[in-house]
């Protein structure tokens, strides 16, 4: 303590006492003592919460505490501070009391001389030091005890001197024997574990014992006939003449140099390369790997440094970057390029770790490493599909959105217009029905490579899926370059293409939304150019339009029409009109065509021309063609009742029922349910129907025929017609379309054409109607052609069922059938 001030606290009522103390304090000089002074335990322990102390001089008696109340308030405030305990001679029972306590000293107030009460604190400081000492000691070697890697139990000799007591038993201990301290001190050892004596334990203990010399002791245990584990024993004597046993599990150990020996094998089995260097980084030894993966043998690059297999890829920041690493780390893997002994260039994997002595300091260099030029050309591949169409090689959705991003950003940033056109192909459906799926897909094949031809860079064409493509502007300076690039795709996409030897011609409609006009992002341009797209269409298709704010009032209206459709067979919205088909010779009503109408409570009557492509589309068709045949032979079988029984009448079939697995037993229901006689019902099929000349075509076909139902081509000649089919299939009648019919008496075409099929349909022994005759003069014409039948305008338009009867009664008061 010497040259040094302690700083003290005296905690005494009464102010004369407080002084003679601070007095004698002032006094001392060696070691020197700043006194504080606190007149009761409130003050003091107000005091205590502000500073610590040295030591604290105490009185028993004070106003607000007394006695052993105050030297436990001053301990509980000030834990690792000395007291001493200062009192008068009837008070000194208690001081010894406090002592017995906690308190360090006591001191009778009338013998507090300078020299005496400087010696008893200063004794009282270094008892409290050296305690502290002692304790903190005893709790490292405790700590140490406990905490030691190694398992270490303390054993007595017992009284007949045949077996040993456990007296200590440290943590790791318990871990190794899975027992707790409790289950083994103060136990026998035999007690504990009896197979202590059969190897030889007991013996090891006893000769220590008598010999005080330390010896090592190994022990192997056996389970099942196998080795399970191995134990290091070091047993020495302490000064008490207790015996300890350290001794650790070196189960894993043994495992692990069983480990290098199998890593020895694998180093030369491994079938990546290994290669090993001094920390130099000379080579001191490479694998059979290595060597089939560089071209460099052992005694090629033995002593030579890795430096040999640089590519010249990667720059000295990429060399300085790694070694950082692994010299911070001990570890560094990752991509690199290097460069085989014939010259090629390769990617490889390669992981490089840290090899450390037993000093921890690094003596090797350990370089493991795969070829990834595989991998490299697989992932990618994998990058490629996962960013472009299967089929065309075309940008897919993904990265069609990425690219309208990257447009959009440089666009705002440049202050240029962009724009999206989606192109839809017009009856593409119709195609993949009629010729099946792979000549739609070498369409559209075909067709990606004529839009591509109409691009430029930057722009972008993807393939946003079935058969929409996308064309992205990017830096659009005025609205007359996407003019000139839609008019571009119309005209290519109105060339025929020649698909598997048979020509064909396709066209489209495309919907153009422009940034920043009509969206800032990506999903409002095409949501926009999409709704534009289908204005395209209901313009009559091959054309373009740009979008604009209206046509989301048509979107809606789609909408609700859809889900109106849904209810309507519930709600008994849709009804038939008829529309009567005439023998042109006699002017007879010979039947009639049955026309489906969707009466809306709030859109009134609905066109099919509205509702069919959406019922097509949303699968809905299937159960509205089956009502459409329940109704109508049902109405024709009522009106053969009232005396009509001539009458036939035709339902159209689209390409989705045909293809539903129940169409056959729906029509043999609905002429069941009605009594219909199946020759008076007429199927008219299209087409693309025809075209799919299958097994599954021809079976339903001649099922139909066999039930004794007539069938007929709808719309001949507007599709890819064929005399195959025609002779293939027992078909009953040929339809012109009305677009022949139209312009017969002014177009040589449309009439050569109309002749053409007329002849054609007689010549195979089938009936012939024309439907969409409107005038006197087209039906003369088709008179003198020699045409059976027709339909149209200038006779009736369609008629709900009582203006049909009333029609049907009218001619039969006139005496015309």
């Amino acid at each position: 303590m010497t040259g040094e001030t302690i700083l003290a606290l005296l905690v005494e009522d009464n102010p004369g006492d407080a002084r003679l103390i601070q007095e004698a304090l002032a006094e001392n000089t060696e070691p020197r003592f700043h006194l504080e002074w606190a007149e009761d335990l409130g003050h003091a322990l107000k005091i205590l919460k502000q500073k610590s102390f040295a030591i604290i001089l105490l009185d028993l008696s004070l106003p607000d505490s007394q006695g052993m109340h105050t030297v436990k308030n001053i301990e509980q405030a000030a834990p690792d501070t000395p007291i001493v305990v200062l009192t008068g001679l009837d008070d000194e029972a208690l001081a010894v009391e406090a002592v017995r306590s906690g308190a360090q000293d006591y001191l009778v107030k009338s013998d507090a001389t300078s020299h005496l009460l400087a010696r008893v604190m200063r004794y009282a400081i270094e008892r409290q030091r050296i305690g502290r000492a002692l304790h903190e000691n005893e709790a490292r070697l405790t700590a140490l005890f406990e905490h030691m890697g190694s398992a270490v139990a303390v054993y007595q000799p017992s009284e007949n001197g045949e077996d040993f007591v456990f007296s200590a038993f440290n943590r790791a201990a318990e871990q190794i024997e899975h027992l707790s301290r409790d289950q083994v001190v103060g136990k026998k050892l035999l007690e504990v574990f009896p197979a202590a004596r059969d190897f030889g334990f007991i013996d090891v203990l006893k000769r220590v014992q008598q010999s005080g010399e330390a010896e090592r002791f190994p022990v192997k245990f056996y389970k099942d006939g196998r080795i399970a584990g191995w134990r290091d024993n070091y047993i020495y004597k302490l000064p008490n003449g207790e015996i300890v046993a350290i001794y650790d599990d070196v189960t894993e150990r043994r495992r692990n140099e069983e480990s290098l020996r199998l890593a020895a094998k694998v180093f030369e089995s491994s079938t990546a390369g290994i290669v090993i260097t001094d920390t130099a980084g000379s080579v001191l030894n490479v694998n059979d790997a290595f060597t089939r993966i560089t071209g460099y043998s052992l005694a090629e690059i033995r002593g030579a440094t890795p430096r040999l297999l640089k590519s010249g890829r990667h720059d000295d920041a990429f060399y300085r970057e790694m070694w950082d690493s692994l010299l911070a780390s001990g570890h560094w893997q990752g991509e690199i390029w290097n460069k085989r002994k014939n010259g090629e260039i390769y990617p490889e994997w390669m992981d490089i770790g840290i090899v450390k002595d037993d000093r921890g300091e690094a003596s090797h260099f350990v370089g493991t490493f795969t070829d990834i030029t595989q991998r490299k050309a697989d992932e990618e591949r994998i990058n490629y599909l996962g960013h472009h169409d299967a089929l065309t090689g075309l940008p897919n959705r993904t990265l069609l959105h990425d690219r309208i991003s990257q447009t959009l950003a440089t666009c705002q940033h440049q202050h240029y217009k962009a724009a999206l056109l989606l192109i839809d192909l017009d009856r593409f459906k119709n195609i993949n029905e009629s010729l099946n799926h792979d000549f739609g897909d070498r369409l559209l094949q075909l067709v990606a490579g004529r839009l591509d031809g109409c691009i430029h860079a930057p722009d972008t064409l993807a393939r946003s899926g079935g058969d929409e493509f996308v064309v992205l502007m990017g830096e659009v300076h005025h609205l007359g370059e996407i003019v000139a690039m839609a008019k571009a795709l119309l005209t290519a996409m109105n060339q025929p293409f020649l698909v598997k030897d048979q020509e064909i011609t396709i066209t489209s409609s495309i919907g153009i939304s422009v940034y920043p006009d009509d969206g800032d992002d990506t999903q409002t341009l095409l949501k926009n150019a999409d709704v534009a797209m289908y204005r395209a269409k209901e313009q009559g298709r091959n054309n373009y339009q740009f979008y604009t704010q209206g046509m989301n009032v048509r979107t809606f209206e789609t909408l609700v029409l859809e889900n109106s459709l849904r209810h309507a067979l519930t709600l008994k919205q849709f009804e038939l009109h008829y529309q009567p088909q005439l023998d042109i010779a006699s002017s007879a009503i010979i039947g009639m065509e049955a026309l489906i109408r969707l009466r809306h409570p709030e859109l009134g009557l609905i066109s099919p021309a509205n509702f069919i492509p959406i019922a097509e589309e949303t699968g809905l068709i299937v159960p509205i063609g089956e009502w459409v045949v329940q109704q109508a032979c049902a109405q024709t079988k009522a009106w053969h009742d009232l005396g009509y029984g001539t009458l036939r009448v035709a339902v159209n079939l689209s390409a989705r029922q045909f293809r539903q697995p129940g169409l056959m037993n729906a029509i043999e229901k609905a002429l069941a349910d009605s009594g219909l006689p199946p020759a008076r019902l007429e199927l008219e099929l299209t087409e693309s129907i025809l075209m799919q000349d299958t097994e599954e075509t021809l079976a339903t076909l001649l099922g139909f025929k066999s039930m004794g139902v007539q069938l007929s081509i709808d719309d001949f000649g507007t599709g890819f017609s064929s005399l195959g089919y025609l002779k293939r299939f027992n078909l009953d009648k040929l339809k012109i379309d009305q677009s022949f019919i139209h312009d017969i008496t002014s177009d040589p075409n449309d009439l050569a054409i109309a002749r053409a099929v007329i002849a054609l349909g007689h010549s195979l022994n089938l009936k012939v109607i024309a439907e969409g005759v409107e005038t006197a003069e087209q039906l003369a014409l088709l008179r003198e052609n020699g045409c059976d039948e027709m339909q149209g305008f200038y006779f009736s338009r369609p008629l709900p069922a009582d203006d049909f009867l009333r029609l049907l009664q009218e001619r039969k008061k006139a005496g015309k059938t």
